[in-house]
């Protein structure tokens, strides 16, 4: 019987260890759990957002090399190439935790900007 409580040790520990990752899409919630308000615009909803978490001296403005986020158009771009929504929705590593302004975006933020994208990011 001790012959096979090693190997039987063995699988245990790699049953717990396989089962407890995740995929990180599993962390975004699902789009069915998310309550969206209706005609989200960007000058009436988003552009405070971005102006709070992003688009402030040193970060996502004219002159910093990085993609400005001052403008709408600026904003749209990065939404069509999907950069935005992988850094900001799908990974959420902006902002970046070495930022000089906020570190974070609230789940209400996040909601949002999730909900405007899906609506079409109007103006």
């Amino acid at each position: 019987m001790r012959k096979y409580l090693f190997p039987l040790g063995l699988v245990f520990i790699a049953l717990c260890y396989f089962t407890s990752c995740s995929d990180d899409d599993a962390m975004m919630p699902d789009m069915d759990e998310i309550e969206c308000v209706e005609d989200l615009t960007f000058n009436d909803d988003i552009q405070m957002i971005i102006n709070t978490n992003c688009a402030y001296s040193g970060c996502h403005v004219a002159g910093t090399g990085l993609p400005d986020y001052s403008s709408y158009s600026e904003v749209a771009a990065q939404v069509e190439t999907g950069g935005f929504e992988d850094r900001v929705l799908v990974r959420q590593n902006m902002p970046p935790s070495n930022a000089s302004g906020p570190t974070e975006l609230s789940d209400g933020d996040l909601n949002t900007l999730r909900c405007w994208i899906d609506q079409g990011y109007p103006e």
